[in-house]
This record gives structure tokens, sequence and C-alpha cells, in this order.
């Protein structure tokens, strides 16, 4: 099984020892998002993902995106809006699958649409990053806002003191800590040593240090 690691600014360990499932979770939400938004995705994923979950999973759609998307389809000419129609036309006989001409036209509409195709990559990252990590959760849209939130003080905190560390944790691990261990100082002391390590194979370091 491939490892998964999460990965956030030290910065954030602060909040583990006042609140400490609180931090856990934000250090999740940050992560998560944080991974999903650097991962390369095809302009015809992105069209077929914006679709699907448009018109089949709407509730876990990126609200953003599933907004501007209704909104050109509404200036469009309904004659030629072979991208948004009824459902059993976009999916045809294949019900589970977007049909492949319907991907394409919308693809052509993205090329022109710089915002919705900002928007639509958006929630495809999203809704492909539970999956990476095998887990269950809130939607795209509790991820973003949680992001955003604490992506706000992040760059507070940088803009202030320079680009903070941004040490990694093996998934697995991370759970243990929080739902086994559940001791903060555990958890702060491994990530200060991971820091530390960094890239390298070998870092030395002492008690006062990681304190």
């Amino acid at each position: 099984m491939t490892k998964r690691y999460f990965q956030f600014p030290l910065f954030m360990l602060n909040g583990v020892h006042t609140d400490f499932q609180d931090s856990m979770q934000d250090i999740i939400n940050f992560a998560i998002v944080d991974h999903a938004l650097k991962q390369k995705v095809s302009i015809d994923d992105v069209a077929r993902e914006l679709m699907y979950s448009y018109f089949r999973d709407k509730e876990n759609t990126y609200t953003p995106a599933a907004d501007l998307f209704e909104k050109i389809a509404e200036q469009q000419d309904e004659d030629s809006l072979e991208w948004f129609s009824e459902d059993y036309i976009i999916f045809g006989a294949d019900n589970g699958k977007v049909q492949d001409n319907r991907v394409q036209s919308f693809v052509n509409e993205l090329e022109t649409e710089p915002e919705l195709l900002r928007l639509a990559t958006i929630n495809c990252q999203l809704r492909k990053v539970n999956n990476f990590f095998g887990i269950t959760g809130p939607d795209c849209n509790y991820h973003m806002k949680e992001y955003n939130r604490i992506a706000m003080t992040i760059n507070q905190y940088e803009n202030k003191h320079g680009k903070d560390a941004r040490p990694t944790i093996e998934t697995e691990l991370f759970f243990d800590l929080l739902n086994k261990d559940q001791d903060p100082e555990l958890f702060a002391a491994y990530m200060a040593i991971r820091s530390v390590e960094g890239q390298r194979n070998f870092a030395a370091t002492n008690r006062p240090i990681i304190a």
C-alpha cells in the first residue's frame, strides 16, 4: 500500500497544547486541500467531473463552480447547448458516465471561460482528494471554507515571521496519534524532529531545541 503524507506549517502546532482535537482537525483540513490544489488535472477530467458532480452529486459540488456553470448555461442558446441538458441526454445509455461528446462540447466551452475553468479545476481537485487519502468526510465546500480560514492565519504569521518549515507525517501515524495516543506533547515533539530532519538522511538536535 502506498504511503500518504500530510504536510503543514510548523506554526500550526501552537494550538495542539490548548485544543488538541480542533487543532488536529485544522491540520487535516489544511493538508488535504493544500495537497489537492497542487495536483495537475487535465481539462477533460475537469469537464467530466463538473458535469458528473453537478447532475449526480450537486450537494458535494464546489458551489462557486456549480453556480457559474448554471449562470453561463442560462446565457447560451438552448438549441446549441450540448453540455447542459436533461440528465438522460448528458449520460445516455451508460447511466454512470458522462458521454464523451458531451464532455468535448464542455471542454470547448471551458477554453473560452477562464474563470469557470479555474473553479471547475478546483472542484475536480477537491473531489479527488478524499479518495487519494482514503478518507471520508465533509464535502468540497466545507474543506475549502476551512482551508481559506486556516490559510489566512498562516499567511499572517508568515508575513510577519517569514516562511515556516513544513514537515510531513504519514497519515496512518497521524491518525494513530490523533485517535489512540491523544498526546499533544508526543505529537509536537515528533513534528519538531521531522522539521529539523527535513530532506536530510541524518540530522542532530537536542532537547532544548525541540522544546
